[in-house]
């Protein structure tokens, strides 16, 4: 098992929110460097699309009509159409602006996983067909 299962298996809820900023964070940051670099649009389109992936990912983990959920949505709605500029532009300033928009919304996840016993039982069990992977969330955030 390699470090990011045994964090997913081992988190709760909010701490698997706070990966997902994270990694939103790193694929920001990887952009940065790559535009330092002078990477052309074809080296820097998959990094987009990822960064894409785990906006919508984002926006669509709160379901519902929740003031936070609205509010999260707005702010990863207004992300993505900084990170678009900043690519079309190669703008290095424009990527930092993107990154400190998402970095306190990750530290507060952070705090409120800190706040809950991790939530997840995920494993395999011996069922009549052979193993079968079992899943149990106490909380689910798209209510």
């Amino acid at each position: 098992m390699n470090d990011l299962e045994n964090r997913v298996l081992s988190s709760n809820t909010w701490g698997l929110v706070a990966m997902l900023h994270e990694g939103l964070i790193e694929r920001i940051d990887e952009s940065i460097e790559m535009v330092k670099e002078e990477k052309g649009h074809e080296e820097l389109n998959p990094i987009f699309d990822n960064i894409r992936d785990i906006l919508s990912e984002l926006s669509i983990t709160f379901k519902g009509d929740t003031e936070l959920g609205l509010s999260l949505k707005e702010i990863y709605l207004y992300v993505t159409k900084v990170l678009a500029d900043a690519f079309r532009t190669k703008d290095l300033a424009t990527f930092v602006d993107a990154k400190n928009i998402i970095k306190p919304i990750h530290e507060a996840f952070i705090e409120l996983s800190k706040k809950e016993e991790p939530d997840i039982v995920s494993g395999l069990t011996y069922g009549r067909g052979g193993l079968v992977n079992s899943e149990k969330s106490k909380l689910d955030i798209r209510k």
